[in-house]
């Protein structure tokens, strides 16, 4: 989004709406949605910003264009492709759930009634804005469906991650802080077996059913 949107988002936030409703008075319906995959737009949340974002850092390796959807955070302080983002352009990306395809059986992973904030790297280009989410090894609940999760952080820690730029060693041990918010997020998740047709690219996404439990 450009500065204009982003000022009048928070303009609106600053006179005590929430930020679904600024966000839907500015941009429009905001309905949530069940089914996101790469490349579509998903919201962040930055440094006193909101943003719409394709989900994906594009790169090309080998001559092959690739859409990274996902960034190890074992990673991010050495790799070239995370390093400065890992610095300068940290994000939130927030979501009630996520899924896992196990045996080609989804799993939906979520925190139930509390929203999820997973660690995100945001860059801009002229050809628009992308994030991409920051996984860890799995834990608890969702270790047990996947051995990779997203790195969730704990409300005391949105500030500190999305916050300015850092040093090398404010990265290290930042992330390190992050290792612990993950673990006490993971404690809180819960998982079940969902319906195959999320993949059906003629699934309505914003059809709330699609995270429903399968019985068998």
């Amino acid at each position: 989004m450009d500065y204009k949107v982003d000022l009048e988002i928070q303009e609106l936030i600053d006179e005590g709406w929430s930020i679904d409703d600024a966000m839907t008075a500015v941009l429009g319906d905001l309905t949530p949605t069940y089914s996101v995959a790469p490349t579509n737009l998903v919201p962040v949340f930055g440094d006193h910003r909101i943003d719409i974002a394709h989900w994906g850092f594009k790169r090309v390796f080998g001559g092959r264009k690739q859409n990274l959807i996902n960034a190890r955070m074992d990673r991010l302080a050495t790799a070239r492709t995370w390093k400065k983002p890992l610095l300068t352009s940290r994000c939130i990306v927030p979501m009630s759930g996520y899924y896992e395809w196990v045996d080609r059986k989804p799993w939906y992973i979520t925190g139930g009634n509390d929203p999820l904030a997973a660690a995100g790297l945001f860059e801009s280009r002229e050809d628009g804005d992308y994030v991409t989410i920051i996984t860890t090894e799995g834990r608890d609940e969702a270790g047990r469906v996947h051995d990779r999760m997203p790195a969730f952080l704990t409300d005391d820690l949105w500030e500190d991650w999305v916050g300015g730029e850092l040093t090398e060693p404010g990265a290290v041990d930042l992330l390190a802080t992050v290792d612990e918010s993950v673990q006490q997020v993971a404690s809180s998740l819960s998982a079940w077996r969902v319906d195959s047709r999320i993949n059906s690219v003629r699934v309505d996404p914003r059809d709330h059913n699609l995270i429903a439990q399968m019985v068998n």
